[in-house]
């Protein structure tokens, strides 16, 4: 017997409540009815309109089942299986790179080899000790399958470059292919040798890894064909007969590479800044031109480089330092004979004056200072006079005492400041004393004038300054804790009490320094402080 009465079927409410339910069933599966049922109870009865409604239930079932599936949402991966995944994504990326790295190495096996014949032809015209070190480099090199890790060839480079062999060019060429696959800086310390050895100009520094190395064969390939095999028999090692643009590149490379590192930026700090990097920098003895004698040799430089540097000096606070080292060695090698020529020509800009008497300094040299003097009143810009007051300093010459002295009561605070800093370089007591009296609003240049009586004078008058800075500065308006604490540092610093009330605690706040300088000169006034109590200070 059929599940469904047949004759309610006639009935249009009842069928249509009938058939609500169904659908309702479908789209809530805990319901029990299912529109395949009344579809196959339908597809039995006799009428028309229940075979037409067999047909509609039957499509709204598959509809709304296709709805379902659709609107129901993918399983989300675990954080395990997302770590999986990526890793094996990575690991498939590197595989790849590692197949064309190693591709790329392959296919450049016949350049090498054409560039080893090249190496072994130049060899043989060496001479026996040149072909020995060229073998030990060869060998060297060619040790690492790593991308030259752990042994890396910083003295094979550094012999090849002094050595200027020519047949150092393809042997370089050769082993950067050998290790484009490696993670290794070699590439681009190789083409830096080969700048420094030919004058030859790069647009851009060469890398060597898994991920650039075909690009990296590209390049060398490109090298070989457009320059070295066209101008193997041309080109030169030799400086002295390079043309002006490879020996300006060479000395550009020098300066960058081994004497602007060595310095930092001077002139953006103001006075105080410049006059440490002079400390720093400047001078046969300073550490800076210590490094930059052990790093630039006598093979690596020439005579025909002094025009380039001198015009490099025009650039800027860094290349200044820079070039006043490298000139220095210049100087010291013998290539500089008439530098003291160069400080003399009116017709040489101001900085390129400066920078060769600077160099002659550096080379432990003494040098008259009359012809640096005048520049002090025509020198257009601050920076150049204050770079010369910081030079006449260092020059121990008590002549311009009176010139630097002028300078003290500059409107700007850069040049009063180093005046004072020059005065304090030429040992000028009187004049350190004076200046102290004369100026009493204590602005920011005075704690500079106490630093230098404490430092060069250390008197008792010096120690009265000092004390009646330190008063000035605690009295008047001033919110800057630093002004405080630099003044009471050297107060410490001139009666023996280092340390006694400052703690040399930075980071206060004014009033913390302006309560232990209140300290500080309660001790000074007490009787025990007086003249005759010496020992107390001590």
């Amino acid at each position: 017997m059929s599940p469904v009465d047949h004759k309610s079927l006639g009935r249009a409410p009842c069928l249509a409540r009938f058939v609500e339910r169904e659908a309702r069933s479908e789209r809530h599966p805990r319901e029990t009815s299912k529109p395949p049922a009344l579809a196959e109870t339908l597809r039995h009865s006799r009428t028309p309109v229940s075979l037409a409604l067999a047909v509609f239930v039957a499509g709204l079932a598959l509809a709304t089942e296709g709805s379902a599936q659709d609107a129901a949402p993918p399983r989300r991966k675990t954080p395990e299986e997302q770590r999986d995944e990526m890793l094996k994504r990575a690991a498939e990326a590197n595989r790849q790179r590692e197949e064309a790295a190693r591709a790329a190495v392959e296919s450049a096996r016949p350049l090498m080899d054409e560039l080893e014949k090249d190496y072994v032809a130049l060899r043989e015209k060496t001479t026996s000790s040149q072909r020995r070190r060229l073998v030990e480099a060869e060998n060297n090199l060619k040790a690492s399958e790593d991308g030259l890790g752990r042994n890396y060839p910083h003295e094979t480079l550094r012999v090849l470059r002094r050595m200027r062999a020519k047949a150092a060019i393809p042997l370089l060429l050769e082993n950067v292919l050998r290790h484009a696959a490696g993670y290794s800086q070699f590439a681009g310390d190789a083409q830096t040798t080969l700048t420094l050895l030919t004058g030859k100009r790069f647009p851009d520094r060469w890398e060597s890894s898994r991920g650039n190395a075909v690009e990296l064969v590209k390049k060398v390939r490109e090298l070989t064909d457009e320059w070295w095999r066209p101008g193997k028999d041309t080109i030169t090692t030799d400086l002295e007969k390079m043309g002006s643009d490879e020996v300006d590149a060479v000395a550009m490379l020098l300066l960058d590479r081994f004497c602007a590192p060595q310095v930092r930026d001077a002139l953006a700090g103001g006075a105080s800044a410049t006059h440490s990097c002079f400390v720093e920098a400047i001078g046969h003895d300073s550490e800076t031109h210590r490094r930059v004698r052990e790093a630039i040799g006598r093979e690596d430089v020439s005579a025909s480089m002094l025009p380039a540097l001198l015009d490099f000096a025009e650039d800027g606070d860094k290349s200044l330092f820079g070039v006043v080292n490298m000139v220095a060695v210049l100087r010291e090698q013998g290539l500089a004979p008439k530098l003291e020529d160069v400080v003399q020509d009116g017709a040489r800009s101001v900085r390129t004056r400066l920078a060769a008497h600077l160099a002659v300094h550096t080379a432990g040299e003494k040098l008259k200072v009359a012809a640096l003097v005048p520049l002090l009143k025509t020198a257009e810009h601050a920076n150049d006079r204050l770079l010369l007051l910081l030079a006449l300093g260092r020059s121990e010459a008590k002549s311009v005492v009176p010139a630097v002295v002028e300078q003290a009561s500059d409107a700007n605070t850069d040049i009063r400041q180093a005046a004072i800093f020059a005065l304090g370089d030429l040992r000028a007591k009187a004049e350190l004393k004076k200046l102290t009296k004369d100026r009493p609003d204590w602005s920011t240049s005075e704690p500079i004038l106490c630093h230098m009586l404490a430092t060069f004078v250390n008197d008792r008058e010096a120690t009265d300054l000092v004390a009646e800075g330190l008063k000035a500065a605690i009295e008047g308006p001033c919110e800057d804790a630093y002004l405080i604490m630099q003044i009471l540092f050297d107060f410490e610093r001139v009666v023996g009490k280092d340390a006694a009330w400052s703690k040399r605690q930075g980071g206060q706040n004014a009033d913390y320094y302006r309560a232990a300088a209140k300290e500080a000169l309660a001790w000074w006034k007490a009787p025990k402080a007086k003249p005759g109590a010496d020992d107390d200070r001590k």
